[in-house]
């Protein structure tokens, strides 16, 4: 019963999420919200399980160095853990989000420059099934719409598991 997740089909429905300090976001199918409002940046990515048990996203981090083949996955305990939890039941569409709401914060600064002149990055989630188990990552690349206002486009960049051989 392992999770595997992925973008949600572009064909999918729009999903309608709220973070905990009331900001709201809409993200459409295959599609990522990234927003900078009142000094806070919020993240968030309409994903599928394609996998055969229910995914529980854990922790996750951002590499902004946008070229998947530079990236090597990080260490899962420098990922940020999740402030509630997610599940993504089998064969369904969910979400995922994440906020970065201190400007002190490590990554704010680059992050926020990142976005602002929408170049590309990489979003690191790391899930297990309903149990804990199977932990494994997946790496999101978050790329830029082409014209102003759009949402950004999340796609699958890589898969590994932590307990057990890499699939490649």
């Amino acid at each position: 019963m392992r999770p595997l997740l992925s973008a949600s089909r572009l064909t999918d429905p729009d999903l309608k999420m709220s973070w905990v300090d009331e900001h709201h976001a809409k993200v459409g199918g295959g599609r990522a919200s990234i927003e900078l409002a009142d000094e806070r940046i919020y993240l968030a990515m309409s994903l599928r399980n394609v996998g055969s048990g229910v995914a529980v996203m854990q922790s996750w981090t951002v590499d902004l160095r946008r070229q998947i083949e530079e990236a090597d996955f990080g260490d899962p305990e420098g990922f940020r853990r999740q402030s509630r939890d997610l599940y993504i039941a089998t064969g369904d569409v969910g979400f995922w989000q994440a906020a970065v709401r201190d400007p002190d914060d490590p990554l704010y600064a680059e992050l926020r420059a990142t976005v602002e002149e929408r170049r590309r990055f990489l979003i690191d989630l790391l899930y297990t099934n309903d149990e804990g188990d199977q932990r494994a990552i997946t790496r999101f690349v978050v790329t830029p719409p082409t014209d102003e206002g759009s949402q950004w486009f999340c796609s699958v960049g890589r898969h590994t598991y932590l307990d057990r051989p890499n699939p490649r």
